[in-house]
Order: structure tokens, then C-alpha cells, then sequence
């Protein structure tokens, strides 16, 4: 049986408090990678077209090439 001195103690549970702390990153950093991703992909759809990249996702492209993700040929 749960005694009083039981649920004070669960309730003083940082399991009970939830974490404590500033927002992880990586949420943040897994939107930028599939905005990086997209902006690759619309350039690249572009270039084959022979049309010409918006500079927004020209930019972005840039951000994969800094972390040598790009094809190079």
C-alpha cells in the first residue's frame, strides 16, 4: 500500500518535473539540413533546365559545399 511519504516523494521526482534546461539544437539543425537539402535540389533541378537558380537557394548550396556534401564533378 502507498503511503503518504510515498507520493511526496514521486512528486518530488525529476521524472515528475520534466527536463530542465534550454531547447536541444537538434531541431533546429534537422530543419536547416532539409532546408539545405530542398535549395540543393530545386539549383541543381534548375541548372538542368538551363534556367537560373534563385539566389536564395544558391546560397543555401553553399552551406553543403562549406561541409563537403556536394558532388564536385
Amino acid at each position: 500500500m502507498e503511503t503518504a511519504s510515498d507520493t511526496v516523494r514521486a512528486a518530488r521526482s525529476p521524472l515528475v518535473n520534466g527536463p530542465l534546461g534550454c531547447f536541444p539544437p537538434e531541431p533546429i539543425r534537422y530543419l536547416g539540413s532539409l532546408m539545405v537539402r530542398n535549395a540543393i535540389r530545386r539549383k541543381e533541378q534548375a541548372e538542368d533546365h538551363s534556367y537560373r537558380p534563385r539566389r536564395l537557394d544558391v546560397r543555401l548550396a553553399r552551406f553543403a559545399a562549406a561541409a563537403g556534401k556536394v558532388d564536385k564533378a
